[in-house]
């Protein structure tokens, strides 16, 4: 990616997530930004907790809030709890690559 500012946010999260024991992987470079897999939830969260989509939810605030302040621009960041057991995926991509992604909102039809 051409964006040093970018990169710069990729590696601070990255190096967040260690330090509050995600034990996130290397970030793997993908068609409008970076995926980043992390393989351990510090709140013990499972797919089946009722309170974990709000655990899920905070951390993709964190990671998003983190990327932004870094970067001082927007960055997209997408949490997908649970892509296989024990497994999820935070997606980070630029700005561009926000403006041109569709908004999902859960409930509304489009």
């Amino acid at each position: 990616l051409r964006h040093p500012s970018f990169e710069l946010a990729v590696r601070e999260v990255v190096d967040t997530l260690k330090r509050l024991s995600f034990a996130p992987s290397e970030p793997a470079r993908r068609e409008d930004g970076v995926a980043v897999d992390v393989r351990h939830c510090p709140f013990s969260v499972d797919p089946q907790d009722p309170d974990g989509p709000v655990v899920c939810a905070f951390h993709e605030g964190l990671v998003k809030g983190l990327a932004e302040a870094t970067s001082g621009e927007e960055v997209g960041v997408r949490l997908m709890p649970f892509i296989s057991p024990g497994l999820c995926r935070v997606e980070l991509s630029t700005g561009e690559a926000v403006a041109v992604r569709p908004r999902r909102r859960k409930g509304r039809s489009t």
